[in-house]
């Protein structure tokens, strides 16, 4: 009688144990498979950026500022855009920035920025 209490006992801590390793096993494999995931958005919107105009069209607006203001004639225009984006509101800047973000697969900066704002 004594035996098989023991024997049981035994059988359920083994179990016990087994289901806590392969829980264990899951979770460290939930995390590659999300990490991979992360990884393959950022690679997946990099490899899409050949098929599309819009980080063309996004490399011309932002370097517009910057040779634009060698035809005299844009001057005056541009400090007047300067201004209008110097008091845009906040959640266009977050849309904004979400956008360049997304085209150019650089998760990793949304992430590091995020970080930052924490820790403030």
């Amino acid at each position: 009688m004594w035996t098989a209490l023991i024997a049981g006992a035994t059988s359920l801590i083994s179990k016990w144990f087994d289901n806590k390793a392969r829980l264990s096993e899951a979770k460290v494999r939930r995390d590659v498979k999300h990490l991979d995931s992360t990884t393959d958005y950022d690679t997946a919107a990099q490899q899409n950026m050949r098929h599309t105009l819009k980080d063309e069209y996004l490399i011309l607006f932002h370097t517009f500022p910057i040779w634009g203001y060698a035809f005299p004639s844009l001057t005056e225009p541009l400090d007047k855009v300067w201004e209008k984006l110097n008091n845009a509101p906040d959640w266009w800047w977050v849309i904004y920035v979400g956008m360049v973000i997304a085209t150019f697969g650089l998760r990793f900066m949304a992430n590091r920025l995020l970080s930052i704002k924490k820790l403030a």
